[in-house]
């Protein structure tokens, strides 16, 4: 699985009360994406993010969610494909 492909999916619009909140995995060998069996507490949907890839973790802060600015982190283990938030308060994050 590559991490730094995974991709959170907006399709068409970011807003609340979209099924947007999908993440998708690509299939290099067939050039086709699947949506990945996951478990935990995946992220709102959202716009305007920050993504960035470690290891095996995708992490992604803040965005917009059509309403108001985000402030949180979650993070995706792309060999589990496990999907928990960061805890932190300001100024860690």
């Amino acid at each position: 699985m590559l991490a730094c492909a995974l991709h959170h999916a907006c399709d068409g619009a970011c807003w609340p009360n979209a099924d947007v909140a999908a993440q998708w995995v690509p299939a290099t060998d067939t050039m086709t994406w699947t949506r990945p069996d996951s478990t935990g507490d995946p992220p709102i949907p959202r716009a305007n993010h920050g993504s960035a890839v470690f290891r095996h973790e995708l992490f992604l802060f803040g965005g917009w969610d059509g309403m108001k600015r985000l402030n949180d982190v979650h993070v995706f283990n792309t060999g589990t494909a496990a999907a928990r938030v960061l805890a932190c308060t300001f100024p860690q994050c």
